[in-house]
C-alpha cells in the first residue's frame, strides 16, 4: 500500500528495473525515475511482494533476465 501522507494528488510516471531469477523471483530492485522521492520504497515493497515471475527461457535453459518496467501511479 502507497504512503499518501507525503506524496501530492497527482499521476506519477516510475520506471522500476529488477532482475528475474531462474526460479522465477524477483531481486535486484532499482527505481531508476521517479516523479516523486517518497514513492521509491513503497514501489520496491510492493515489487518484493509480487508473485513470481516467467524467466527466460534460451535453448531450453531458464536463466535471469534483467527487465526494465514503467508504471503509472493515480493518486487522485
Amino acid at each position: 500500500m502507497l504512503n499518501r501522507a507525503h506524496v501530492s494528488p497527482g499521476n506519477y510516471k516510475v520506471i522500476v528495473r529488477f532482475v528475474v531469477y531462474e526460479d522465477g523471483s524477483i531481486q535486484e530492485i532499482e527505481v531508476i525515475k521517479n516523479g516523486e522521492l517518497y514513492l521509491e520504497s513503497d514501489v520496491k515493497n510492493i515489487f518484493k511482494k509480487l508473485d513470481y515471475w516467467n524467466s527466460e527461457v534460451v535453448n531450453g535453459v531458464e536463466i535471469k533476465k534483467k527487465l526494465t518496467q514503467p508504471i503509472i501511479i493515480d493518486l487522485n
